[in-house]
């Protein structure tokens, strides 16, 4: 089969709410979809909010292959999997999530746990798994079911210059503060050379239209299925006449507002993480390194991450010293370290950026890694990071 007839339905995780959906990035999620068009590939994509209907909209439609994130939705009914396993002989799953966590990881997020069954349960209806833990791909491997790791990527299009920073410039950690990271942040070491960066789109406009776009999307799917005839026919009309017919139609008018939206929160976040000195990584739950990582690196700045502990693939993709700097998650001091030879050694900094963003543009592009699934799926020959 020539990769320009491969038929793939992309379901997509998204959530209504911004304060929920600004975490998801758009490389991991509709940037995804993104690269598999630039590969020819045809691909069908709906929402989460859109499951519902998910059987009406693909009625008809013949698919190659399904792919869905299979860790973070809140509800995947067993029938809804059944039928969405009926549809392709190939399913990817893909696992944006650790699927092991210990027991302090828990005691913090007690939902967790049951995240990891649901997430289980889940892999009974896909035929392959792309893991962003090295550990989890192992395992599933070990267990006779065919998974790759799956590094995190950034599409090549946001990729920015390179410069030196500013005199005075702090470095800026990006991203949800839980315990321990709130420790991280109240150390007085770090603050005085580290700064938190709200998400790029707040207190503008984008996130209340953000909410707005599903709330019509919301009011789109509850046309009545039985009651009254004059107040559904009313329903209707109404639905018709404000967002146009229902179905593929309407679908399609909220996929075109929804790339909109995260297209320029993306944008806004890649321009907004290249204003720091350098961009941190503090200590997380999921291990590998986050998609902060590589985005960062395709802002222009360079990166300092913790070394997460018995991840050996995983501190490969980038050198030490050379393209990334590495602290240890247990010394804070560490860090502080990493910071202050940055700001001593500017044009080490600038050097450290150029190289980091080379690696990313030549091997961690979201183009790159969906043409090596795509080959993975194919063949079985599993990717080189």
């Amino acid at each position: 089969m020539s990769r320009t007839a491969l038929r793939v339905l992309f379901l997509a995780l998204e959530f209504p709410q911004w304060k929920e959906a600004r975490h998801v990035s758009y490389a991991a999620q509709l940037g995804m979809e993104e690269g598999l068009r630039e590969l020819g590939v045809d691909c069908f994509t709906i929402t989460t909010p859109w499951f519902s209907e998910a059987r009406a909209l693909c009625a008809g439609r013949r698919f190659d292959q399904v792919w869905i994130e299979v860790a973070r939705h809140d509800v995947l009914e067993n029938p809804w999997l059944e039928w969405m396993a009926s549809l392709a002989p190939v399913r990817l799953g893909l696992l944006a999530e650790s699927l092991e966590y210990g027991s302090e990881e828990t005691a913090i997020f007690p939902e967790l746990a049951a995240r990891n069954d649901a997430t289980r349960r889940r892999l009974r209806y896909v035929t392959h798994v792309a893991a962003c833990d090295e550990h989890d791909a192992a395992n599933l491997k070990a267990s006779r079911i065919p998974a790759m790791w799956w590094p995190q990527a950034v599409p090549l299009r946001y990729l920015r210059s390179c410069t030196a920073h500013l005199p005075g410039q702090k470095a800026l950690f990006a991203g949800a503060v839980y315990p321990p990271r709130n420790q991280w942040l109240e150390l007085p070491m770090l603050r005085e050379r580290m700064t938190r960066l709200p998400g790029p789109i707040e207190g503008s406009q984008h996130a209340p239209l953000f909410d707005a776009l599903h709330s019509i999307a919301r009011l789109l799917l509850r046309v009545p299925r039985q009651g009254d005839d004059m107040l559904r026919r009313l329903y209707c009309h109404f639905v018709r006449t404000a967002r146009g017919a229902l179905g593929t139609l309407a679908l399609e008018e909220y996929l075109f507002l929804l790339r909109s939206l995260r297209e320029h929160a993306f944008r806004k976040w890649i321009n907004a993480i290249g204003a720091g000195m350098a961009v941190v990584n503090l200590p997380h739950f999921v291990k590998t390194y986050s998609g902060r990582v590589v985005e960062g690196m395709a802002a222009g700045r360079p990166v300092i991450s913790w070394r997460i502990p018995n991840r050996p693939l995983n501190e490969a993709l980038f050198e030490d010293q050379r393209e990334i700097l590495l602290f240890d998650p247990d010394r804070p001091e560490s860090l502080v370290a990493q910071m202050d030879r940055l700001t001593r050694e500017p044009n080490e900094a600038l050097r450290i950026a150029e190289r980091a963003q080379q690696k990313v543009a030549a091997h961690h592009t979201v183009e790159t890694r969906i043409r090596q699934i795509l080959k993975w799926l194919e063949t079985a020959e599993e990717p080189r990071f």
